[in-house]
């Protein structure tokens, strides 16, 4: 397997931060949602840290999904 660059997890790390600065629930489940993309950005940047690239991409999809997935059945805006 290649290298997993640091770098390109920051950035999207990055660019959700921005995101989520944008965004408001619109229910009780939207709620929870945000928790998890937020859960799962906290989990990615402690793997960041302990140097394991491969969880840190594995917990940044995740809160990417949890974000798009949102977005799309309009649980957030």
């Amino acid at each position: 397997m290649d290298r997993i660059p640091r770098e390109e997890i920051l950035k999207w790390l990055e660019k959700l931060e921005k995101e989520m600065k944008h965004v408001k629930p619109l229910n009780e489940k939207g709620k929870e949602a945000l928790e998890n993309v937020k859960a799962y950005m906290y989990d990615s940047n402690h793997f960041l840290k302990e140097n394991n690239l491969f969880l840190a991409l594995e917990a940044a999809i995740w809160a990417w999904a949890w974000f798009k997935i949102s977005k799309e059945l309009k649980l957030i805006e």
